[in-house]
């Protein structure tokens, strides 16, 4: 029996799974994990024609740090987890794929294994959002990643999220916070993230080993986890933001899980995506959809 964890919207959100990797570690599961990745396709095609990692569709590669040498120095998030995890992570390159295709390359991962739980994982709250608030930061991978497993063949589906005051630069947090009481009555689960929880304290120590410079949503939370308030902004991102437009509090730590069909549904234009549209076409779609909302 295995589980299966997924990083919603691309790049280091994956390394919001990893104290979910821990915990079901702990109780032998086999676990599968998956990176929506902005990860650079070329990099990926020296590294698979190399026979360094493997390539199992046009969009889905293989990754195992183990049979790998040194890829420190690129942005390459998936090759940092599987160093730390000492196991392969599966990644779908969402530049390339239409949600058809993401859908395609997740049958091939679960092909003749019996998953009996899938948890998508957001880094932000770009998952939870209906459509209608005034902002919805930047939806497009999530709801691409969310229409594209939604059919699954998993009985128990489940959509977390995790820094979800990381989008409130854009998403009024207010709006974010009547969301959120919005969905309660669909709320699995939620409880906030420690450094004194072995799995979290496993996160941090990972993220942190893995050029963090890359990753402002993971860095806010492990700020807030080190019991940093306010605006601060960590040392490491002063090279790449001048400020820190969002607030280090407890909602930034919250992990909430809720489940993921319920969930869906409470989305107001994700049934209208078409599943053969490219990340371009369902942005432009998303913007389209919010703007006649917000001005009918």
């Amino acid at each position: 029996m295995s589980i299966l964890l997924s990083g919603c919207g691309g790049g280091y959100d994956v390394f919001c799974t990893i104290p979910l990797f821990f915990e079901y570690q702990k109780k032998k599961k086999n676990i599968i994990v998956v990176s929506l990745s902005f990860t650079k396709v070329r990099l990926l095609e020296k590294l698979a024609i190399e026979n360094q990692i493997e390539k199992l569709k046009s969009n889905l590669y293989f990754v195992d740090a183990r049979k790998m040498v040194n890829r420190e120095y690129d942005y390459f998030p998936e090759y940092y987890l599987s160093r730390h995890l000492q196991q392969g992570v599966y990644v779908i390159i969402i530049k390339q794929s239409t949600i058809k295709q993401i859908t395609e390359a997740y049958n091939v991962i679960i092909h003749k294994k019996n998953i009996i739980k899938f948890y998508l994982v957001d880094g932000g709250c770009d998952l939870l959002l209906s459509g209608k608030e005034s902002d919805l930061a930047t939806p497009v991978e999530d709801m691409m990643h969310l229409k594209a497993v939604v059919n699954l063949p998993i009985k128990r589906k489940y959509a977390c999220a995790v820094g979800m005051t990381c989008d409130c630069n854009s998403v009024p947090k207010n709006e974010l916070l009547d969301r959120l009481k919005e969905i309660e009555d669909i709320l699995i689960s939620k409880h906030i993230w420690s450094l004194t929880d072995p799995y979290v304290k496993k996160y941090y120590d990972i993220f942190y080993k893995s050029k963090p410079t890359n990753s402002i949503v993971n860095s806010l939370i492990c700020s807030t986890l080190e019991g940093r308030v306010g605006y601060y902004l960590p040392r490491h991102l002063k090279l790449r933001i001048r400020n820190n437009n969002v607030e280090l509090d407890q909602l930034m730590i919250t992990f909430v899980q809720y489940d993921l069909i319920k969930l869906s549904n409470r989305i107001l234009y994700l049934d209208e995506l078409d599943i053969n549209h490219d990340i371009d076409e369902i942005d432009d779609y998303i913007m389209n959809f919010n703007r006649n909302i917000l001005y009918s």
